[in-house]
């Protein structure tokens, strides 16, 4: 891993103990069978595709191909005030919470070592 000086010092470690993190949760097979998130919300995803336009615009020019563009956005969303707009994201979020989904992500998240 190349170090940035705009990080800490911790911060390489802390990155690569969070790819692990998501590698264990993409690879656990337990995991394949719950529901993948979906935000259904035209309002909230419009917001996202807002804030990413120019990730998203940079995916369209650099990596994609025209038949698998990226949505941008062509005009800002009406946006909630911050505290809403974490209610419905939190709404959302929780939306997909179960006692067995919960279990399934941190036995995934948090394995056992020793």
């Amino acid at each position: 891993m190349a170090q940035n000086e705009s990080f800490s010092v911790q911060a390489p470690k802390h990155l690569e103990l969070r790819r692990q993190v998501i590698r264990r949760l993409r690879e656990d097979l337990a995991l394949k069978d719950l529901p993948p998130l979906k935000l259904e919300d035209p309002a909230m995803a419009a917001i996202l595709r807002w804030n990413a336009r120019e990730a998203c615009q940079w995916y369209n020019d650099t990596l994609l191909g025209s038949d698998s563009l990226l949505a941008l956005e062509t005009a800002a969303p009406d946006v909630p005030d911050y505290r809403e707009a974490r209610e419905q994201m939190r709404a959302w979020m929780f939306s997909y919470l179960s006692q067995d989904a919960l279990e399934k992500v941190l036995r995934a998240a948090v394995p056992v070592t020793g």
